[in-house]
């Protein structure tokens, strides 16, 4: 942690910024608990900030909470593995580009593949993606894309199609039900961070030079059979990226998206090397100096 001295003092600022009480502080801090760079530059302001924002224990508190499992926002629902829709085949993770017939917009909100699939049959669609997207025509597989690990997130097509129209097999059938999961599997040798991604320092895909490895991975558990046998790959994350350098952990950031399922995953002699704090495991409600709560 590398800070420039304070380019201000006190004159100007309103009446107790300059010297507020330990609440102000503590609850200002902790505002900035996913951006490292802005509390950095709070330490500009003044003598008093530029303390504050040296104390080495400011950032560990910071980082307890960062890691505490209750920072999981409530709007982050888990990902729901798709289930079988009769007359309908799925293809995990991957979508066909273009050849759209209807948008998101149209769905107005409901995206329950069940119901996308009676608005496909209704326009006598081909394919819709889990993202809303009906459509009337299908690339050739070979041009196909992967977007996803996600649980429940990729393409259903007509069964009556695959063969006819795609010249391919049928994929696995699908479960009548399946359960919800809240956050994607362990792996040995790797400690995983929920919701959370270290920018930068990817590993570019030596066959086409890709910041990820989806194009060759089709499941997360291939990605990590791929990072571990790479000794350059110190973590990867669930969107396929492998990383050979990781950021301090105040620089990390935060997943906003709204599925829980997600994640980084370190090796574990790199945290240790990296002195990386561990996940808490949701006992870090009682950390002293910061509630999560204070962070949102």
């Amino acid at each position: 942690m590398v800070l420039s001295e304070p380019v201000s003092d006190e004159r100007g600022l309103a009446p107790g910024l300059a010297d507020p009480a330990p609440v102000v502080v503590e609850n200002l801090c902790a505002q900035f608990v996913f951006d490292g760079d802005s509390l950095l530059r709070l330490g500009q302001v003044n003598k008093f900030w530029h303390g504050v924002v040296s104390d080495v224990a400011l950032w560990e508190r910071l980082n307890a909470a960062r890691f505490d499992v209750s920072a999981i926002s409530s709007a982050q629902v888990p990902a729901q593995p798709a289930t079988a829709i009769p007359g309908w085949c799925f293809f995990a993770g991957l979508d066909s580009g273009g050849d759209d017939c209807a948008t998101p917009e149209d769905a107005k909100g409901n995206l329950r593949p069940s119901d996308l699939a009676a608005r496909a049959d209704q326009l006598g669609a081909i394919a819709f993606n889990t993202r809303g997207w009906i459509k009337d025509r299908l690339q050739a597989k070979s041009c196909w894309k992967r977007h996803s690990y996600v649980p429940g997130v990729g393409l259903y097509v007509r069964e009556s199609a695959v063969a006819r129209v795609l010249g391919v097999p049928l994929p696995a059938p699908l479960p009548e039900k399946a359960d919800p999961q809240v956050r994607p599997p362990d792996f040995p040798g790797w400690v995983f961070y929920h919701l959370v991604d270290s920018p930068g320092g990817d590993i570019r895909h030596p066959a086409n030079g890709d910041n990820d490895f989806t194009s060759t991975c089709s499941t997360l558990e291939e990605l990590a059979e791929v990072a571990a046998r790479l000794p350059s790959c110190l973590a990867f994350n669930t969107s396929g990226s492998l990383k050979h350098r990781l950021q301090p952990q105040v620089h990390w950031r935060q997943d906003s998206g709204t599925c829980s399922w997600g994640g980084l995953y370190v090796r574990e002699d790199a945290a240790g090397a990296n002195k990386l704090r561990r996940p808490t495991g949701g006992e870090g409600k009682g950390i002293t100096g910061f509630c999560i709560e204070a962070s949102t």
